[in-house]
């Protein structure tokens, strides 16, 4: 059986290589250029695209049939087979398709904007027009740093949740996995909050499930 990280690096080999992502891309591109078409349009969920039903090229579906079971199948409590999985997934369960949520290692602007949009949005800080109040930002930056730390997206809901242990997760995508509070994370902060490169996310998700 080929190691996981094994298969996604050749998966994703195969990916840059049809998209034509060079060293300088590499370098200065940001997730989109790889992983954009592989999301669903919604303002409500942060959920990948069925490779099985939606328009994508041939290794963007390689790429997703492959890293979505595996992730499903080393969530906490998981009860399905693979070939149950895959059967779900045939059938556009939606429940099979949410992408795990994990604080981006990149900040929003760029995660939202990409590396050009990001960067103006962050020089609108130079703007009075566009000035928040400095215990905002504060507060951004601590709750950030809390939920990288503990899986925790800072959310009232998740506070107050009787499934909650704030300090004593085993894994820190434990929280987006629980329906309430991760409905009032993407509320709160929106999918750009969140990993879209897939690559990354893909190899924190079968670390936190080995640990």
């Amino acid at each position: 059986m080929v190691d996981p990280k094994t298969k996604t690096r050749e998966l994703l080999t195969k990916l840059k290589q049809e998209k034509g992502y060079s060293k300088i891309k590499q370098a200065f591109g940001d997730w989109r250029q790889l992983y954009g078409n592989m999301f669903r349009e919604d303002k409500e969920e942060f959920l990948f695209k069925n490779p099985y039903i939606h328009d994508m090229s041939n290794a963007e579906r390689e790429f997703l049939t492959y890293i979505i079971p595996q992730m499903l199948l080393s969530k906490p409590g998981n009860t399905y087979t693979l070939e149950e999985i895959i059967d779900q997934m045939k059938n556009d369960n939606l429940e099979f398709f949410k992408v795990p949520l994990a604080i981006a290692g990149t900040d929003k602007e760029t995660m939202e904007y990409g590396i050009i949009g990001g960067l103006k949005e962050k020089l609108k800080a130079w703007d009075p027009r566009h000035w928040r109040n400095i215990k905002e930002i504060g507060m951004e930056a601590y709750e950030k740093m809390m939920a990288r730390a503990t899986g925790d997206f800072g959310t009232e809901e998740n506070f107050k949740s009787p499934d909650s242990k704030l300090f004593e997760m085993s894994n820190i995508f434990d929280s987006g996995y629980n329906p309430a509070t991760r409905r009032a994370a993407l509320q709160k902060h929106g999918q750009y909050y969140f990993e879209h490169d897939l690559e990354t996310l893909f190899l924190k998700h079968q670390y936190a499930a080995s640990i």
